[in-house]
């Protein structure tokens, strides 16, 4: 499994970078918020 993970301040880009990073890479990605990884760990 790998994992990107992406940070910083509001309106850097993130979304915009997570979008073209789904759309040029090989395989199944899933583009989730900080706050909802940290309700999904256990």
């Amino acid at each position: 499994m790998d994992v990107i993970y992406l940070n910083g301040p509001s309106s850097a880009g993130k979304t915009s970078l997570a979008r073209a990073l789904q759309s040029l890479l090989p395989g199944y990605y899933l583009h989730i918020g900080i706050d909802m990884l940290i309700e999904m760990m256990p």
